[in-house]
């Protein structure tokens, strides 16, 4: 029989940003976890709008506008409404993911371009109509000011030119003191079961909290933050976060089949349920 409330008496903390965590606490929560929320990052406005107003003013030039986050369509999309182009946009839209390309739909705009089975940049650029083949093609990309390059380098080297504008900035969070001390004393004492991690930069800025919160100076060396979370699980979304948690945490026990937030519960539950023994 299945269980109700599998996580009863699993200890798990949540890293997302402090916006983007209250579904995945709620869920956990449900299914019985203790949830610490411990929000390593922060989704914030660029630090000027200019590029992003420079391609609203031109948008009718562009053949695609692509997203790969929420966020993203939502601060590109509300400056749009904000500062609305006497141009038409008469391109088509890609996306990257189910959850980004639900909230394109709630804005009443519908992708023509998502890449099937996982959610990762290989993919978006295997699949995306015309690749290899993309001269004369003009593609604007709103985004992040970090992440990975691989999509630019793609596309241009394929013959598309790419417009990269920030709308939004991913910064690390100002998290409480008293939040780092309570979870820097329940890792000691071994009461923090599972650590999930949804993207690179909140394993990057967890391990710089971790360091801090234990005095360890060597930035290079992930050895000590593997006996730290000895006996705690880190759970991940997807490949890219994995490698980033092997890289700056020495370990990673799980990762998402699906590269979403359905897919880290699942991981989350697979882990627990073939680990009840131990």
């Amino acid at each position: 029989m299945k269980k109700t409330h599998p996580l009863t008496g699993i200890s798990i903390v949540v890293t997302r940003a402090g916006h983007q965590a209250s579904e995945l606490t709620s869920r956990l929560t449900a299914l019985g976890a203790s949830v610490i929320e411990l929000p390593t990052i922060e989704i914030v406005p660029p630090l000027n709008w200019q590029s992003v107003d420079t391609a609203i003013a031109r948008i009718d030039e562009y053949d695609w506008i692509m997203f790969a986050s929420t966020n993203a369509v939502q601060y590109f999309i509300s400056r749009w409404a904000e500062r609305p182009s006497g141009r038409m946009f008469t391109g088509k839209y890609a996306t990257i993911g189910p959850s980004t390309t639900e909230t394109l739909r709630r804005n009443n705009l519908n992708p023509s371009f998502q890449p099937s089975g996982s959610f990762v940049s290989e993919d978006f650029v295997d699949q995306f109509p015309g690749y290899p083949n993309l001269t004369g093609l003009k593609i604007l990309w709103p985004r992040t000011n970090i992440g990975r390059d691989l999509i630019v380098e793609k596309f241009q080297a394929a013959g598309a030119e790419v417009d990269v504008v920030q709308a939004y900035q991913t910064v690390p969070a100002s998290t409480s003191n008293q939040t780092v001390a309570s979870l820097t004393e329940m890792l000691v004492r071994g009461q923090v079961d599972i650590i999930t991690v949804a993207s690179s930069q909140s394993v990057r800025n967890l391990a710089q909290i971790l360091r801090n919160a234990f005095s360890i100076f060597d930035n290079s060396d992930a050895s000590s933050l593997r006996q730290i979370l000895r006996r705690t699980a880190i759970i991940s979304i997807g490949p890219q976060t994995t490698a980033t948690a092997v890289e700056c945490l020495g370990k990673c026990e799980g990762q998402a089949e699906e590269f979403n937030l359905d897919g880290l519960i699942n991981a989350v539950l697979y882990f627990v349920e073939t680990n009840a023994s131990e």
